[in-house]
């Protein structure tokens, strides 16, 4: 990098952040201000006579970061990032990796040290900032339970109006689409003290109906396959949040295959697996939960790094340009508060994503 492109960064000298600018290609240090030379208990001098690889392991989170960067042409901030060396050690610290429009062609690195007393006052602050967000999302919850109330009616009219069966089926559609967003602010609003209500839910039933949602939403050759248990007893759970757990695993995957450019399958499948255990995986069970209920969803698109495989319940990660890191991180709660787990599975082809439940018999 030539010396009057480095000038730009002076504003970085007095930084208590670390910061460093990559050339991601080759991974060449090209400049560090003197926050990385504490950081990296190395010499400015010294750092960008080095590789990033050579600095850091070369399966570190950073790599899969810049990577991303690189191809999107974004920033991005990953939160708990742990840097450790023989010769330094620093836990829980944000990342920001930013693309530089000038230099072109390089990226900054930028580490936020996150001290203890630091996460003190963050969490007192997330707490103030929850209670100001409960009140704003209450009145939220009022403006859109308005404009639902002429959708559903408008919905209605066109049921009771259109000739033609399979666009009134899409009239139908709308309409217990409205009720169950509708259903979901209810909650939203309920979120404090109250618990969902649940029932015997047709897991079948439910795929079917987020099935039916993408086709009318997604226009790509995307073929469905159904792979049912015929067998397979009903989940005891709250049907909206599990068609929302649905709906995101299926979005994600049609979304995937898109992104590959071509024909793609969605393959869904149930089973019963009585023999499937797992040990200490929910509040009430912390010996072993009997997890029988297999709903598996496989798309053949581009399938998932080894990367970014760690984080993919992470609140706020994502890989998709423009996401914001929310759907996964929200499935895997609904799950877990339904007493499963969300497992990452390894097909040859695309990416498979298995949700497997409890059975409570009923009297």
């Amino acid at each position: 990098m030539a010396e009057e492109e480095c000038s730009g960064f002076e504003v970085t000298e007095s930084l208590s952040a670390a910061v460093l600018v990559v050339e991601p290609s080759s991974f060449h240090i090209h400049y560090a201000n003197p926050s990385a030379e504490s950081f990296f208990c190395l010499s400015r001098k010294k750092l960008i006579t080095m590789r990033l690889d050579h600095l850091l392991w070369k399966d570190h989170q950073v790599f899969f970061l810049l990577r991303q960067v690189l191809a999107d042409r974004n920033s991005i901030t990953a939160y708990e990032v742990d840097f450790k060396n023989t010769r330094f050690s620093h836990e829980n610290n944000i990342v920001e990796v930013i693309w530089l429009e000038k230099p072109v062609g390089f990226i900054a690195l930028v580490i936020h040290q996150f001290l203890t007393e630091k996460k003190m006052d963050f969490h007192g602050s997330i707490e103030n900032d929850l209670k100001t967000l409960s009140s704003i999302t209450s009145s939220l919850m009022h403006e859109i339970r308005n404009p639902l109330s002429g959708i559903k009616g408008a919905a209605q009219l066109l049921e009771n109006t259109i000739a033609i069966e399979e666009d009134r089926a899409l009239a139908t559609l709308i309409r217990t689409e409205v009720d169950r967003i509708k259903t979901l602010v209810d909650q939203m609003e309920q979120f404090e003290g109250y618990g969902l209500e649940r029932r015997e839910v047709n897991i079948h039933q439910i795929l079917d109906h987020v099935k039916r949602l993408l086709k009318t939403s997604i226009h790509h050759d995307i073929i469905f396959q159904e792979l049912y248990d015929p067998s397979l007893p009903p989940v005891w759970g709250n049907q909206d949040q599990l068609i929302q757990v649905f709906l995101n695993l299926m979005k994600n995957a049609a979304e995937s295959i898109m992104t590959a450019k071509g024909k793609g399958v969605i393959t869904l499948k149930t089973a019963y697996r009585s023999g499937y255990k797992r040990s200490g995986i929910t509040a009430v069970e912390k010996t072993v939960a009997y997890l029988p209920i297999l709903i598996s969803i496989h798309d053949t698109g581009h399938g998932i790094s080894e990367a970014s495989r760690p984080y993919l319940f992470d609140s706020f990660f994502t890989t998709k340009k423009g996401g914001k890191g929310l759907g996964l991180a929200l499935s895997g709660k609904i799950i877990a508060e339904h007493g499963g787990i969300i497992e990452v599975g390894t097909p040859n082809v695309g990416a498979e994503f298995m949700v497997r439940l409890p059975y409570r018999k009923t009297v």
